[in-house]
């Protein structure tokens, strides 16, 4: 779709044609007077430079532009608008007609301004994706540099294998993180939809984020008193969100530190709530601590872990599903709690 106000005008002033983003800005329609019609939208200081450019584009055939002052009524104020105004030749090159080409300044500026914050962006995410990668393969690397002079050591071996399955392991988690944010922005993911009960997801859940809960040397207490708490979701991506703000709070509690996973209902809501008493989130921090690649590293316990990717995505699994995620802490050093709530299956 053009944005831009377009139209055709011959060198006797014969305006030709008008496209509707044109008409929409101006009363001159086809046929009508130029340059006068235009030269009333101009502001006073401007409209002896504009002329001059155009009696010049006129006497020498050239191409040209200009940044006048325009108004498109008399109510309204300046903005600073852009023309650039190119002839179209015969064969013969003599010149025919005028095309001129009409952006608003203003809104240029803000979409290359936003463009630009964009670019810093995903060059901050990419950073941020090289430097998490880089641990992981570093340890492969070197993992697989020595495996050949310890080959006929077993116990060696098998450390070996161990880690190389972890830390390949994580490389995929980022992967799938990157994929799953890229289709969220694309808007192609999709949830399949069917009754679930949730105490099974959190089962799973639970036991998919023990080891990393118990190498953190923390303790998970998972308290679901309802006989049943069913929604209409999606198995997979409920089971996703709970994994990840379960291995959320073991990244950021200290070791010996507890953390609570917990079912209730409130209303016509079911709540999964996940506390613990790590490092809390600072008050400041609360507005952006579902954004993407937004990380918590000053007294981590496991600085700097992750894409920052996990809890964005778990809010965006959430609406998906017609819920919503929060979180919540009292500040820096005092816990924090995030609650998960969706609509329950039978709201009764």
């Amino acid at each position: 779709m053009v944005e831009e106000a377009v139209f055709v005008v011959r060198s006797d002033g014969k305006l030709l044609y008008a496209n509707r983003r044109w008409r929409s800005l101006a009363a001159l329609a086809p046929g009508g007077d130029f340059p006068g019609g235009v030269l009333a939208m101009i502001h006073p200081d401007d409209r002896q430079p504009w002329m001059i450019a155009w009696e010049n584009a006129l006497r020498t055939g050239g191409a040209y532009a200009i940044k006048p002052r325009v108004r498109l009524a008399a109510d309204q104020e300046y903005v600073s608008q852009i023309e650039h105004v190119q002839p179209v030749r015969t064969a013969e090159g003599d010149v025919l007609e005028w095309v001129l080409v009409a952006t608003m300044h203003e809104s240029r500026d803000t979409h290359i301004e936003g463009l630009g914050r964009a670019l810093v962006r995903k060059n901050e995410q990419l950073m941020a994706v090289a430097h998490e990668m880089r641990g992981p393969l570093a340890a492969i690397v070197g993992a697989v540099e020595v495996l050949e002079d310890r080959r006929n050591d077993p116990a060696y071996i098998a450390r070996v294998r161990a880690l190389l399955a972890r830390q390949a392991g994580q490389l995929v988690r980022f992967v799938e993180d990157l994929i799953d944010v890229a289709q969220m922005e694309h808007g192609v993911v999709r949830v399949r939809k069917e009754r679930v009960e949730l105490r099974r997801v959190l089962e799973v859940a639970a036991e998919t984020a023990q080891p990393v809960i118990s190498a953190c040397g923390q303790q998970l207490t998972t308290t679901t008193p309802m006989a049943s708490a069913q929604v209409y979701g999606d198995e997979g991506r409920l089971q996703q969100i709970v994994v990840n703000l379960l291995i959320n709070a073991a990244k950021f509690t200290e070791r010996g530190g507890h953390i609570w996973l917990s079912l209730d209902r409130q209303g016509p809501s079911i709540q999964v709530r996940v506390r613990d008493t790590g490092i809390g989130i600072a008050r400041e921090m609360l507005p952006r601590i579902f954004d993407p690649h937004v990380r918590i590293e000053a007294g981590a316990p496991i600085a700097g872990s992750g894409l920052g990717l996990g809890l964005a995505l778990a809010q965006q699994l959430a609406r998906l599903h017609d819920g919503d995620l929060t979180a919540h802490s009292e500040g820096v050093g005092r816990g924090s709690e995030f609650v998960l709530r969706l609509p329950a299956a039978d709201p009764s």
